[in-house]
Parts: C-alpha cells; structure tokens; sequence
C-alpha cells in the first residue's frame, strides 16, 4: 500500500488531513474505520477509581483492544494489526498477543508507526480529524453554564487546539478556573499537567493527590506497590482511614448513607 500523501497527522496541515479523510471514508470503499472515544471525564473518573489505578496507557490498551474486538465480532478477517505503541513497544505487543492467544493475528507495535506504517498514518488521521471536530463543536454538557468570554472581541473565548503548547488554550484554562470543587467543564481532563498546573498556580482548587496519572507507567513497567502500604507502620490491626479532602470538610459535605428515591420533589 502507497503512501500517497498519508503520514503522522500531527506532520500534516488540517487542510491535508481532511482532503486525506474524505478519501479514506467516502471514496476508499475497501477501507473500514473503528473509533472508540475516551472523554476527558472518563479518563479522570478513571484515574481516580476507588478500586484502584487505572492510568491512561491502560486505557489505551483497553481502548485497543476493544477495537480490535468490535471488528472481529463484525466479521472481519484480521491477519496483521500496526500500532503506534503508548509506553513500552515490546511489553505492549506482548500484551496484545496474549489477549488474542490463538486468533493468527500478527501485531506489530513500534514507536512512531504511525509515520513508519500507512495504516497507522491513516488511523493517525482520522483520530485527529475526529477529535478536532468533536471539540469545534462542543456540546456543553453542564446546565447554564456559560462559556468564558473574550472581552476584546466580545464572544466565547476559544479553548484553542487543546495542546499544551497553545497560548490560546492556557489562557481559556486560567480563565475557566472559577469553582473550588468542579473547577472547569467536563471538556478538560483534570489529570492533564496544564489544568493541574492552572489548579496549582491559582490557588483556586481543592488539591486532589491522582492515585494513577500519566507517568505511573514507564516504558510498559508498572510501579510495584509494596507490602507494607497495606498495613499501619505503627500496629497492627485495621487500616487507617485516609484523611478526607480539605474541601470536605469546608463545606461540611458528610458521607451518603442512604438515598430517598421518592418521587415527593
């Protein structure tokens, strides 16, 4: 399969991309695309869930995974899978070999396939083109709230491209930064290191310690617990009971016991 102009979408104008897009989904009729979405909300209940760490390499995994699944269960035939790894190449196709143990499917997962591999490129850029779309046109998903607003030009603040690196969107981040508890929409992954740092500098936000965040994988090691966190350093017995957040205690919220399911409000 030729390149034909396809490579790493982030090395791409959006103006290719979506020339490249409308290729591969309207005028390529042998091509196939399988997208599963993790919001940003997913990803930070995730990271917080009581059950344990669940970082974002994990999801990523999951995420594959349960493509790979979904086209299958479709009724695809599936020889070989390309994959631009997310930590350690070799630890993740080990991964992916495992779960698919006797299905005949041949993984291939390296660093930057996705300029390496044709295929990836192309999933490379329907991601991006899908992600891009999704947050141009948001939906708010929160009741009233209302969006900030550039006072130079009056309208919405844009958030920008959601990187990092843009100006535009640490600025709507700082901006966006007003409750103490929720602190910005549902749009913003709270684990991400520019809203921790807006959280951090403003002084604004209740501190919330991640028990899984983006490094807690390091080239595919995870980091091993060690015993004597399951116990008291002092005797034994019981667990001690970790200490609530300040903002509980600030707010006076108390621990739900039991709900009401009349219908009486």
């Amino acid at each position: 399969m030729e390149k034909k102009g396809f490579d790493d979408s982030k090395a791409l104008t959006g103006e290719a991309r979506s020339t490249l897009f409308t290729k591969i989904l309207r005028e390529t009729p042998e091509l196939g695309v399988c997208v599963r979405v993790l919001h940003a909300s997913e990803i930070s209940r995730n990271m917080f869930r009581a059950g344990g760490p669940y970082n974002l390499n994990e999801m990523s995994h999951d995420a594959a995974i349960h493509m790979i699944c979904s086209i299958r269960a479709a009724g695809v035939a599936i020889e070989r899978v390309y994959v631009d790894t997310v930590g350690n190449e070799k630890a993740y196709q080990t991964k992916l070999e495992q779960v698919f143990q006797g299905s005949g499917i041949q993984f291939v997962v390296e660093k930057k396939a996705d300029s390496k591999y044709v295929s990836c490129s192309a999933a490379s850029i329907v991601a991006k083109v899908i992600r891009d779309d999704l947050t141009s046109n948001w939906v708010w998903s929160e009741t009233g709230y209302n969006p900030v607003r550039d006072d130079e030009k009056d309208c919405p603040l844009t958030y920008g491209s959601g990187y990092p690196s843009d100006q535009k969107c640490k600025l709507w981040l700082e901006r966006s930064l007003t409750d103490p508890v929720f602190c910005f929409p549902d749009l913003v992954r709270f684990s991400w290191g520019p809203a921790k740092e807006a959280m951090k500098n403003l002084a604004i936000a209740a501190s919330v310690e991640w028990e899984a965040d983006d490094d807690d994988v390091t080239e595919g090691v995870h980091l091993q617990t060690k015993m004597s966190d399951f116990t008291t350093k002092d005797k034994p017995g019981p667990l001690k009971k970790k200490r609530r957040f300040q903002i509980f205690e600030e707010l006076g919220l108390s621990i739900v016991r039991s709900i009401d399911d009349s219908s009486s409000f």
